[in-house]
Parts: structure tokens; C-alpha cells; sequence
């Protein structure tokens, strides 16, 4: 009878020995981000009651800006729950500033009145100074946005009514466009879209631009006010002020044609932004002044906000909605999370999407003790999600698919798995997630088993993380690689006494980055690599070797087989063809004859370059394929060079995007042009004959011609 009991004691604590680890398991997560969809709301005391005209988010602070009051600029480096005023220089500080965004590192707002109608902080929006943009000029400006490279601002009135900045904002140009009451612009599936406050008859309310705000094209669309509009989750919604009804309207497909939406209330909304999973809309008249949409904006409901105030602005960043209003108060959603190392900017044009993974730990002897945090917000609903396995020398070969799936029309995702067991060593972890118009964006870590210590923990999205980005990095890279042939060669470069410049084959620096391998490198034309800081050549003697990995000098592995070759640093390997001579095994190149040369563990895409040094001569260069191998043959042109011993060096990016470095003395066989044997007297009894043949001919020709006479 005493049994019955104790299995029932075993079987509780057993249960609460799983709820332990549950709870563990959900402390070591508290890192990923807590969903704010907008449903509920608290009022925020602000700094002043200035009538704020636009809020956003960026580079871990909010800022807000006003048309009118002492102090015109506001910042919160607290999600939002408290706010300093800022302090405007006075050629600043009685403007009429109407919008503000975060991009590229740098704060710009523009004013629709006042003396100097742009300004830029380049500090967090602690200070900022004045933009002379004579392109600003009378200029009622109304909203700015950054993309893609470049900042673009719309105007409701004044001669050229859009301009645009390369360079941080700090000088603009104008662009003619026709000339509408424009109100709002956004970035987003690879256009720019600006939305016009104009009656009917006032002409087309919309325009877009696919040459990043440099030409504009009219759309035709329905006569409201249109006075915002947003990119997020794959469609672009706008909101009118007044003007008619429905007040809200969406695009599918780049901004090119639109459908009406039937709203909650036909209030004045003057603002709408698209960030975790949802769409929200503020307004500055009516009864619920707030409305959200989980359904790509097609379906929405009304809201109970804090109060019935004026709002003019919203937007989504670091875990929590916030408002302003023009009689100067403040709004926000509850239960931000403490941090959020993501910069999710915008200007009431919604938020870029972002991915987390954090790999928790103590590591132990196994992967599966351990598991992986994954997921994201604001991204695309129908995107397609990949957390993979794969080997540290080799990202872009997958080893185990951990999870998958498909985004939902939310937008956000958040789960978590544990690797399968694994031989103990390092191993890549891989977030990667693909919308169908061709936008990714990737998060990599690394988790090490069988060690000591903690994996490492990455919560801040890197790579194409944007929808500005529009060369999403692919499982290889963000290069364009080449596919590995079937057979062991690969093209043979023709060597020539000049090396033509070769075409680089790797995307811009900066273009896209994977955590934990560095920025894409943009290498440059061939040239072979000085180690030294005297620029001291590079001359080694026959089996000698000497390596290098991002210009510091490295330990080679060498091992000299019969054929070939082998030098292997930390995770990448070249080998070449060798051959025995003088009873020692060392790499030979002989004039007239290939020589193979293959590696692998390079960068898929970069380049390989292949030389010998004493002159130098480049032998050839090879393209990267997309497993990170190459092949090559390469050779050089008799008597180019002298016999004797010279430095082979092979060079390429590997997959940490340094460039790795294999020198190696080699020996150098110049082979003479020589007559075979016994082909002498072959050529001079041609010769012979062929002078008997002339002198045949000649005496014919003659004797039939003394003939002739006679």
C-alpha cells in the first residue's frame, strides 16, 4: 500500500522537474523580442506640449519633431516612456518641421516653413545643424524617408517638389515632378511611392520611382487626401485625411495599381505604419482614433486609444508603438522589452524587418542539451523561413535542416529546436528568410560542442535585413558564383607578358555581410601580395613554404606526396601537381606543360589569382565556385623565364573574407627548343631537292624559250 503513494510522489516531482526546465528554458529566452500588435495603448507624459508633427525610431532612440512650440525636437531613449527636449540651434529652432527619419547612420528633418528647412544630427538627435539645400528653398516640405542609399523628401508646394540626397543628407538636389500636393513618401519592394493631399481634379494623387527618387511617374488613383503611406509585409497601404470614403487604400504589386479598402471610421487619418506583424493607423479626428490590420491591411478594426487627442504620427521600433499628437501628447504600447539591439527606423513608412537567434547555453556534451532561439517580426507574411546546420569551414554545405516553414500573414515568428548530435567541434547555425520577390534576410552563429564555455549569442539582424536591400545574399553569397563542373579542370587562363585587368566577380563592399564571416571584400585588379613591410620579395627555396591569412603570417600544414602537393590552413586547402626530383619530392613547373592547381574553402564567386614571383608573372586566375572550390591549369611560355628556383604563390578570399596566401618555392625547368636526332640530313636532302626542282624549272623555261627564237 506504501507503493502506490511513492510512485505518486516520483511521478509529481518528475513533473516538476520538466516545469523547472520549462521555466529555464523560457528565462534563457527572454532575449527574443515581446509581440506589441497595437491593441493597447498608455498615455506618455511628453517634455512640452509642442504640436508634434512626426516620431521615429533609429539607432536606439526615438525622436519627434514639431511644427510649433519653444523646444521643436524631442528624444526618449527609453522605449519611449520619457523624453527630453533637445535644444535647437536659433537658426533652427522656429521652423516649422513637419518630418523626421533615421537612415545610414545620420538624423535628418525637414520643415514646411522657416529659414533653413532641412537639418541632420549625426549623434543620436542629441544636437543637429542646418542643411544649406537651396533645393529646400520656399518649400513647403511635408515628409523624408531614407532607402536604398538615398534620402528623398516630398513638398506640398513650391517649384520642384521632391529632392533627394546621396551623402548623409548633407547636400540635396532637386528633381521635377509634377506638381501635387505631395504629403507622404516610402521606400519599399524596390520603388519609392509618394501619396498627394489634393482635391478632385488636382490630377494624379500618386507617383512612384524606380530609379531610387531620380525620375517620377504619375498613377492614376482615387481623389482623397492622401496623406501617408507605408511598404510592409508585401503591400503598400495609404491613408487619407478627408475627401472621401473609403479612406484607406492598398497596392500589391510596387505601387502601379490600387484598390479601394473599406475602413472602420471615415476619421481624418493622418498616419500609418507597418511593423511586427500589423498595420496601424492613427487619426487626427473621429472616435477611435487608432485602427490595425492583421490581414495586410484588407481588414481592419478600430481601436481604443489612450485618449482622444490630434495624432499625427506613428511608427514601430524597438519593441513598442508610439504616437504623437498635435496638442502635445504622447502615446505607446505596453510591455517593451528592455533592449533591442535592431534598428527598425522609419517615418511613418513602417519598419525593416529584422530576424533574431540566439543560440543559449551552457555547451555540453551534446548539441541537443542545448537549444536554439529563433525567429523575427515585421517580416512578410508567406516568406519562407530555413534554420540550418552546416559546417564551420563550409557555410553554404548544409548538414542538418533544423526547422522550416512559412511566415504567416502576422508576420512574425519565434521558436525554438535543438541540434541533432553531432561529433564535437564548431558548427554554423543558420537563419535565412526568403520572401517571393526575391528580398532575404540571414542571421549566422556558431555553436561549439563538446567545450567549455557558452555559444555565442547574436540578436541583432546583419546582412539583407532591409527591404532597401535588393540583391538578397543567396546560401553561397552575395556573389554571383559559378557552379562546379562535372569534370576536375576548370577554364586555363591564356598567360600573356601583360596581365589584362580581370573582371571582379564580387558585389560591392558593404553590399551584403554574413555574422561571422565579415563584409563581402571588393577585390581588386590581380597583383601579387608583398608579406613583408620592407616590400621585401618573396623568394623561397624549393619545398619551402610560407603562408598568410589577412596579412599576418601563418603556420602552412605541408604534406608532399608523389603527385601533388597538399598545404592546408584553418579551414581552406590548396593542392598542386608535383614531381620527384634529385630524390626529393618538390613542386615542378616546366615551360610548355600544365600544371593543375585546385583548393577549396574560399569565398564562393572571389577570385584566385595564381603567380610566380621573381618577375612577377601572373599564371592565371580562376572563379570561385559555389561549394568554395576552384581548379585551374596553369602554365608558362618558354624562355619567358630563366631555370631555376622561384616562388609560387596562389592567393584568394576565404570564407572569414580575408585574403589567404600559399607561397611555395618551386623549381623551374625552361626546356630548350632542340632538333631531334637524325632529322638532319632528312632536312638537308629535302633541301636539295627542292633546289634540283627549281633549277629543273628554271632550265625547261629556258630551253623552250631559245626554241621559240629559232
Amino acid at each position: 500500500m506504501l507503493l502506490r503513494p511513492a510512485v505518486v510522489v516520483i511521478r509529481r516531482v518528475v513533473v516538476a522537474l520538466v516545469l523547472i526546465v520549462f521555466v529555464g528554458v523560457t528565462a534563457i529566452a527572454q532575449t527574443t523580442p515581446a509581440w506589441a500588435d497595437g491593441t493597447s495603448w498608455e498615455a506618455v507624459e511628453a517634455s512640452e506640449a509642442n504640436q508634434w508633427q512626426s516620431v521615429a525610431y533609429g539607432n536606439g532612440v526615438w525622436v519627434a519633431v514639431a511644427g510649433s512650440g519653444t523646444n521643436r525636437v524631442m528624444r526618449s531613449i527609453n522605449d519611449g516612456e520619457s523624453w527630453d527636449p533637445v535644444v535647437l540651434p536659433v537658426a533652427l529652432e522656429a521652423n516649422n518641421w513637419q518630418s523626421v527619419a533615421y537612415g545610414n547612420g545620420v538624423w535628418v528633418a525637414v520643415a514646411g516653413s522657416g529659414t533653413n528647412r532641412v537639418m541632420r544630427s549625426t549623434d543620436d538627435g542629441a544636437s543637429w545643424s542646418a542643411v544649406g539645400a537651396s533645393a529646400a528653398e520656399s518649400h513647403n516640405w511635408r515628409s523624408v524617408a531614407y532607402a536604398n542609399g538615398v534620402w528623398v523628401a516630398v513638398a506640398q508646394s513650391g517649384t520642384n517638389r521632391v529632392m533627394r540626397s546621396t551623402d548623409d543628407g548633407a547636400s540635396w538636389s532637386a528633381v521635377n515632378v509634377q506638381a501635387n500636393s505631395w504629403r507622404s513618401v516610402a521606400y519599399g519592394n524596390g520603388v519609392w511611392v509618394a501619396v498627394a493631399n489634393a482635391a478632385a481634379g488636382d490630377g494624379n494623387q500618386v507617383m512612384r520611382s524606380t530609379t531610387d527618387g531620380e525620375s517620377w511617374s504619375t498613377v492614376n488613383v482615387a481623389a482623397n487626401k492622401w496623406v501617408s503611406v507605408a511598404y510592409g509585409n508585401g503591400v503598400w497601404v495609404a491613408v487619407a485625411q478627408s475627401g472621401g470614403s473609403p479612406r484607406v487604400m492598398r497596392s500589391i504589386d510596387k505601387g502601379e495599381n490600387w484598390s479601394a479598402v473599406e475602413a472602420t471610421e471615415a476619421n481624418n487619418w493622418s498616419s500609418v505604419a507597418y511593423g511586427n506583424g500589423v498595420w496601424v493607423a492613427v487619426s487626427s479626428s473621429g472616435t477611435n482614433r487608432v485602427m490595425r490590420s492583421i490581414n495586410d491591411g484588407v481588414n481592419w478594426g478600430a481601436v481604443e486609444a489612450a485618449e482622444a487627442n490630434q495624432w499625427l504620427s506613428v511608427a514601430y521600433g524597438n519593441g513598442v508603438w508610439v504616437a504623437v499628437s498635435y496638442n502635445g501628447k504622447v502615446m505607446r504600447t505596453p510591455d517593451a522589452p528592455a533592449s533591442d539591439s535592431g534598428d527598425s527606423g522609419g517615418s511613418g513608412g513602417g519598419t525593416d524587418p529584422g530576424i533574431f537567434l540566439n543560440v543559449a547555453g551552457p555547451v555540453g556534451e551534446s548539441a541537443p542539451e542545448t537549444p536554439i532561439y529563433y525567429g523575427g517580426s515585421n517580416l512578410p507574411g508567406g516568406s519562407q523561413y530555413v534554420l540550418t546546420l552546416s559546417d564551420v569551414c563550409s557555410p553554404s554545405r548544409v548538414i542538418a535542416t533544423l526547422a522550416e516553414g512559412t511566415i504567416g500573414v502576422q508576420g512574425s515568428l519565434s521558436s525554438f529546436t535543438r541540434p541533432p548530435p553531432r561529433s564535437p567541434g564548431t558548427y554554423n547555425v543558420r537563419l535565412v528568410v526568403t520572401h517571393s520577390n526575391g528580398l532575404a534576410w540571414q542571421l549566422q552563429s556558431q555553436v561549439t560542442i563538446g567545450a567549455s564555455g557558452e555559444y555565442t549569442i547574436i540578436s541583432a539582424p546583419v546582412g539583407s535585413h532591409s527591404a532597401a536591400v535588393a540583391s538578397p545574399p543567396s546560401s553561397a553569397g552575395c556573389a554571383t558564383a559559378v557552379s562546379s563542373p562535372g569534370s576536375a579542370s576548370a577554364s586555363t587562363p591564356t598567360p600573356t607578358p601583360t596581365p589584362a585587368p580581370v573582371v571582379d566577380p564580387v558585389a560591392p563592399a558593404g553590399q551584403c555581410t554574413t555574422s561571422g564571416f565579415g563584409p563581402y571584400v571588393q577585390q581588386a585588379d590581380a597583383k601579387p601580395e608583398v608579406l613583408f613591410p620592407s616590400g621585401e620579395k618573396i623568394q623561397l627555396a624549393p619545398g619551402k613554404t610560407l603562408g598568410s591569412s589577412g596579412g599576418d603570417l601563418v603556420n602552412l600544414d605541408v604534406e608532399l606526396l608523389e603527385d601533388n602537393a597538399v598545404f592546408e590552413g584553418h579551414c581552406y586547402e590548396v593542392n598542386v601537381a608535383s614531381t620527384g626530383m634529385g630524390g626529393e619530392t618538390v613542386i615542378t613547373l616546366t615551360s610548355g606543360e600544365l600544371t593543375g592547381v585546385t583548393g577549396s574553402g574560399f569565398r564562393p564567386g572571389t577570385r584566385v589569382d595564381i603567380f610566380l614571383l621573381s618577375e612577377p608573372i601572373l599564371l592565371g586566375s580562376v572563379v570561385v565556385y559555389a561549394e568554395g572550390d576552384f581548379s585551374a591549369q596553369v602554365s608558362f611560355i618558354a624562355g619567358r623565364i630563366p631555370s631555376g628556383s622561384h616562388t609560387l604563390q596562389i592567393q584568394g578570399v576565404g570564407y572569414d573574407g580575408v585574403v589567404k596566401i600559399v607561397n611555395t618555392g618551386v623549381w623551374v625547368e625552361n626546356t630548350p627548343v632542340v632538333v631531334p636526332e637524325g632529322s638532319v640530313t632528312w632536312w638537308w636532302w629535302l633541301l636539295i631537292v627542292a633546289l634540283v626542282i627549281m633549277f629543273i624549272i628554271v632550265f625547261v623555261r629556258r630551253w623552250r624559250n631559245r626554241e621559240a627564237i629559232y
